[in-house]
């Protein structure tokens, strides 16, 4: 019994010494200055955070009324490692309303909240002030209508490396009030690597309107598996609509690629048994199959180096539109497309810049054009003919793209029938044009391109769109000329 005893007692002895499970850390933030001026760029140190991507932003009105009371628009993001500790870097420019200011961060589903004061100098003091007395809009409200992503393949992603993706929302102002700007922040999970994206703003949006955005990205290497990506858009008044979308990668060839480097390590330890002469023809045979194989992969497989040009001119055209106010910001009835004037004048983009988005139904495909047709420029994707007609515009807008491996813009523009539509969307507006007729021509017909095509020197009545592209496939012995004729415009 007394044994007994001793042993409960130490039992108990070593059961208070067990300490008490820590309790997690609150979500904190510090800065490196407290006193700053507009321009200035403070390191803000988070700790305590749960791993996801964090965003922070300066604010006025010590942030009373959530982000609308933030300069959402130059807000920085970061993604928080498992030890929920991060430095982010973020350009303070003017908050909507006046000091006291706080830099404000948040966890993209805005479960997590933290704010810390700073003085910035050269913003006006208006501890007082108010969403309502400053005549705001804080009863604006923004939702996301629809959101997806489209995926973009390349023969890297085929093997587990970096996958392309775009994620597609669109955002609705539903109130009877318009909104003076927001913006998108996307957390990417386990798909972002060590990388964060950045907060795309949004430009205003006027009473019942709604704005497309899409904002390329990048699934990290190695890429396999299931990846969920969660988004908010800030709205004007505190409210955050919030969506989540699932994307897939799955290396297919990676298998494949893996059993032919084994069968070449088994091939080549026995070719070390065998004579020369034998060994020699087996080494023939092996070489032709590989030569085969890589003709195979490029004829059969989308070509990597289109598609990441494209993932970075979409990234580029992206940040430009969402830049740029939107369309509608001025009035315009919900629900109700506006068609423009056809003599809505459009500046020309320099050489090699994108500036247009074309979109194909029937190949269920879209995209970026960039200006320019030289070979560096077709490189990337469609390119448009310097000196034809802009989109929408009276006169012929020729577009010439590749044709041949799988993955090239151009491969199936003989598959279009009359009637079917093209659209090319602009910053502004959207433009539908039907197909009307094919031709086979010489590679010498420049009059192809005319502004009346097929006719040098006649003056155009009517807006043209014209796609060219080699022909044969994998041949560039002549090429092949699409014709469609502008239907309608409809104003984004």
């Amino acid at each position: 019994m007394k044994a007994l005893l001793r042993v409960l007692a130490a039992a108990a002895v070593a059961f208070t010494l067990i300490p008490a499970p820590a309790r997690a850390a609150d979500p904190a933030l510090t800065v490196s200055q407290r006193t700053a001026l507009l321009g200035d760029t403070v390191t803000v140190r988070l700790t305590g955070w749960p791993a996801g991507v964090v965003t922070a932003a300066l604010c006025g009105n010590e942030a009373r009324d959530g982000s609308a009371d933030c300069a959402v628009e130059s807000a920085s993001s970061v993604s928080i490692p498992a030890t929920g500790s991060a430095d982010l870097r973020l350009r303070l420019t003017k908050p909507p309303l006046g000091c006291p200011c706080v830099i404000r961060a948040t966890t993209v589903t805005g479960d997590r909240i933290a704010a810390t004061p700073i003085d910035v100098t050269d913003v006006p003091d208006a501890a007082t002030v108010s969403t309502a007395a400053t005549g705001g809009t804080g009863d604006a409200a923004l939702t996301v209508a629809d959101a997806d992503i489209e995926n973009r393949w390349s023969l890297w992603s085929l093997v587990g490396g970096t996958a392309h993706r775009t994620v597609r929302v669109t955002v609705r102002n539903t109130s009877a009030e318009p909104s003076p700007g927001s913006a998108l922040s996307l957390d990417l999970g386990r798909a972002a690597g060590a990388r964060a994206p950045d907060a795309l703003p949004i430009g205003p949006l006027a009473p019942g309107a709604e704005l497309r955005l899409e904002i390329p990205f990048e699934v990290a290497a190695p890429a396999i598996g299931r990846y969920r990506v969660t988004g908010r858009i800030d709205g004007t008044a505190g409210t955050d609509a919030t969506f989540t979308v699932t994307t897939t990668v799955w290396p297919w060839l990676l298998p494949p690629v893996l059993l032919s480097l084994l069968l070449i390590v088994k091939a080549a330890r026995a070719l070390r048994r065998m004579s020369p002469l034998r060994a020699g023809g087996f080494s023939l045979i092996g070489a032709g199959a590989l030569c085969a194989a890589v003709l195979a992969a490029q004829t059969l497989l989308p070509g990597p180096e289109t598609a990441d040009a494209q993932a970075a001119l979409d990234r580029r055209l992206a940040a430009a539109w969402a830049a740029a106010p939107a369309a509608g910001a001025t009035g315009g009835s919900a629900g109700q497309a506006a068609v423009t004037s056809l003599d809505t004048v459009t500046v020309t983009p320099p050489q090699g810049q994108p500036f247009a988005v074309l979109r194909v139904p029937r190949w269920n495909a879209q995209y970026t054009i960039v200006e320019g047709v030289s070979t560096a420029d077709l490189r990337q994707g469609p390119g448009h003919y310097p000196g034809s007609a802009l989109p929408g515009q009276i006169g012929n807008m020729a577009i010439a793209g590749h044709r041949g491996p799988a993955g090239l813009p151009f491969n199936d523009i003989d598959k279009l029938r009359a009637g079917d539509p093209i659209e090319v969307e602009t910053a502004t507006a959207r433009y539908v044009y039907r197909v009307q007729r094919h031709l086979i021509v010489a590679p010498t017909r420049v009059d192809v391109v005319a502004p009346t095509p097929e006719k040098p020197g006649v003056e155009p009545t009517e807006a043209i769109l014209t796609l060219t592209a080699c022909h044969p496939r994998f041949s560039s012995k002549q090429r092949y000329i699409l014709y469609a004729r502008l239907a309608e415009v409809l104003s984004k």
